[in-house]
């Protein structure tokens, strides 16, 4: 499955819509990942923790950007205040780390599984 995905993935968007600071609206935050070689190896060994820092490695090159620097581009334009920034990057880590957790989860019960029994 995940030799599959590696190989087909094109890419991934993930969005945060934050207000203003001018408070005429919401503005766009966006995580962005086009899987390259080196990702596509990430996801097939399962190695999902790593993808973040071939996303920051990749991000002139590929045209990928973390949440995080989407979110720092917003407030250096005083778009938004560096307080809703920092709530959002709070949210994407928590997402993050919520799916480094259930990736490690699955790794270890599949491991359990395939572990010669007694």
């Amino acid at each position: 499955m995940r030799a599959q995905l590696s190989l087909v993935l094109q890419g991934v968007i993930s969005q945060q819509l934050i207000p203003r600071r001018d408070g005429r609206g919401p503005l766009l935050a966006a995580e962005v990942m086009i899987p390259n070689a080196a990702i596509r190896n990430l996801i097939r060994e399962e190695k999902v923790h790593q993808i973040y820092s071939q996303m920051q490695v990749g991000q002139t090159k590929f045209g990928m950007q973390t949440m995080s620097q989407s979110l720092v581009a917003l407030v250096q334009q005083n778009l938004i205040t560096r307080r809703r920034g920092a709530r959002a990057r709070d949210r994407a880590r928590g997402a993050h780390a919520r799916c480094s957790a259930s990736a490690a989860r699955r790794r270890r019960a599949g491991a359990a599984a395939r572990a010669p029994r007694r």
